[in-house]
């Protein structure tokens, strides 16, 4: 609650300065796979790979001597992988084809509060800028445990699991680059990536390490 009080207040600030920007973007985001997963995977030992997801961006920053500019913002990410495990057995003589699948949703949302400072470098219609954000992640991955779906034939067995990690919170740092086009006097359209770190605490497993590598696309207004 303290944490949007502030963010509303710096947001209301930036409004006051001389020069100041308002963003928001949004895109996909794909991340790294956590060493620890929670108990009760059932399809341990297959083929992990990693997802796509969403990220999005709310931002708002004073512009600084020398291109600089500080601000803050707050970020909403989806975090997730997946593990398949396909396998044959027989059972009486009949020869069964078995595919599990594990979806491990680490997070629906987690939700970073942010200080950040970019740099901007001039170029013809806009600017290219780079820089660093860190802060307080809340992540929650909505109702946590396993829960199973799928179907069984005589030849056939596909089931589908959804293992969820429990709520956690932590610490947030992210390195950022892009580019901001003009379109008219004061906006922008903004081409962005980042690789964002994430280092949670929970019960389920304790620890929740993760990287994620969004790619997003916004508007800025710059006054």
């Amino acid at each position: 609650m303290r944490s949007m009080a502030f963010i509303l207040l710096f947001f209301s600030t930036t409004c006051f300065a001389q020069h100041f920007m308002i963003g928001i973007d949004g895109g996909i985001s794909t991340n790294s796979i956590p060493k620890d997963r929670p108990a009760n995977n059932f399809a341990n030992g297959g083929q992990t790979v990693m997802t796509l997801g969403s990220s999005f961006d709310i931002k708002a920053a004073i512009e600084m001597p020398k291109h600089l500019e500080v601000g803050i913002g707050i970020n909403w990410a989806s975090i997730w992988f997946r593990n398949r495990w396909v396998f044959n057995d027989t059972n009486f003589g009949r020869i069964t084809k078995n595919d599990l699948t594990t979806n491990y949703v680490i997070s629906y949302g987690a939700i970073p509060v942010y200080f950040f400072i970019n740099k901007k470098v001039p170029m013809i219609r806009g600017f290219f800028y780079y820089g660093l954000s860190a802060g307080y992640v809340h992540s929650s991955a909505g109702a946590s445990g396993l829960q199973r779906a799928g179907y069984a034939t005589a030849t056939d067995v596909k089931l589908y699991y959804r293992q969820a990690y429990n709520d956690a919170d932590g610490f947030y740092t992210a390195v950022t680059a892009g580019y901001a086009l003009k379109l008219r006097k004061q906006l922008y359209i903004d081409m962005e990536g980042s690789v964002k770190y994430f280092s949670m605490k929970s019960n389920n497993p304790s620890t929740i390490n993760v990287l994620c590598f969004p790619l997003t696309l916004g508007l800025q207004y710059r006054k």
